[in-house]
């Protein structure tokens, strides 16, 4: 399973970074048309492209995002889980406020996108490594920083708000902490060592 899950991560990387061996994904036709009704994971609600992105950007990371977020519940390997999220804010990091929108409403399996992104937030803070975690938090702040009306109400109702003043909390602490010891340290040798003398 994590050879498996290594390979899943490794492919999408790659082909995400733009260095696949196939052609480029712009020279081909896209195998989801700008009004289908459905993806190859099944059945869903249509989603057009957007117009302030390159079509073939936007659908990219439309069949994409929710194969990375399927991806990321299903592996038991925390160096996929963490390249997953990391792609996946890459994605939401290229995406406009326009853009994210559309895709955030976007229904499969009777889930909105938004509502599988923010539970995977909140996966990763509850259960992740503080690499995984960190990335998570800047994931939660591009979301609400390009579509805060779709994703402030739905961190709310899933009780992802005060996990994520916990959270900051904790590794601004703990920030603070490790800034302080060399601090500690420098001031331990700049003080003078008392000469103790019989007489």
């Amino acid at each position: 399973m994590a050879t498996s899950d290594n390979n899943c991560s490794v492919h999408c990387l790659f082909f995400f970074s733009g260095h696949s061996s196939q052609a480029p994904f712009g020279s081909r036709t896209p195998s989801l048309s700008p009004h289908t009704t459905e993806w190859r994971s099944g059945k869903t609600t249509p989603v057009s492209p957007s117009p302030f992105l390159p079509e073939t950007l936007f659908l990219f990371a439309a069949e994409l995002l929710p194969v990375l977020i399927t991806l990321f519940g299903k592996t038991q390997s925390e160096v996929v889980k963490y390249q997953t999220i990391l792609l996946v804010r890459r994605l939401v990091g290229s995406l406009n406020s326009c853009d994210m929108q559309i895709l955030s409403d976007h229904t499969q399996d009777g889930l909105r996108l938004g509502f599988r992104l923010s539970r995977m937030i909140y996966t990763a803070l509850a259960e992740e490594p503080e690499e995984a975690v960190l990335c998570a938090l800047q994931l939660a702040q591009q979301l609400l920083c390009k579509t805060r009306s779709v994703y402030l109400p739905i961190f709310q109702r899933i009780g992802l708000i005060p996990m994520l003043r916990g959270v900051y909390e904790v590794l601004k602490h703990r920030i603070d902490l490790k800034s302080l010891r060399p601090r500690s340290a420098a001031n331990a040798e700049a003080q003078p060592t008392e000469v103790v003398t019989d007489g």
